[in-house]
């Protein structure tokens, strides 16, 4: 039988807030790191820290005005939805190199040309929506909300 932890509500809330504040920072330092150079890296590290504030907002949600967090869900899984598509094209390009990598006899084993082009022109075309959609009012918002959720739930 597994113990209980239980919290007082200002512990409770106080940990919410140092949680999301850190997730908050991390998306928005990703953010930054996506503004400067959409690497691999980047786009992982903003998913990484997205999806940890989606469930921080998820697990705390007692703490929160239920209004806003509805509001604020459908922002987030958009930001996410953005991210997700040149994140899998990050994971696939990636295992094609490890299977480009030498074999046994120490050649390198080739590689389709048009299925890196291909991969290459779709990452382009999502990183071409993540710019515009970065541009934009509600992707700001979606941060902002993240952000300030982690200073004053």
């Amino acid at each position: 039988m597994r113990a209980t932890v239980r919290y007082a509500p200002v512990e409770l809330a106080e940990l919410f807030r140092r949680e999301l504040s850190r997730a908050a920072r991390r998306l928005l330092e990703a953010d930054a790191r996506l503004a400067r150079g959409p690497g691999p890296s980047a786009v992982h590290d903003a998913r990484v820290a997205l999806t940890r504030a989606r469930a921080l907002l998820r697990t705390f949600r007692s703490l929160l005005e239920p209004a806003a967090l509805r509001c604020a869900r459908p922002e987030l899984a958009w930001v996410d939805a953005l991210l997700a598509p040149v994140r899998d094209l990050d994971v696939v390009a990636a295992r094609l190199l490890e299977h480009a990598a030498p074999g046994p006899g120490g050649r390198p084993r080739p590689l389709d040309a048009a299925l890196t082009a291909a991969l290459a022109a779709d990452r382009a075309a999502e990183l071409s929506c993540l710019g515009s959609a970065r541009s934009s009012g509600r992707y700001t918002l979606a941060l902002s909300l993240v952000d300030a959720w982690g200073d004053d739930p």
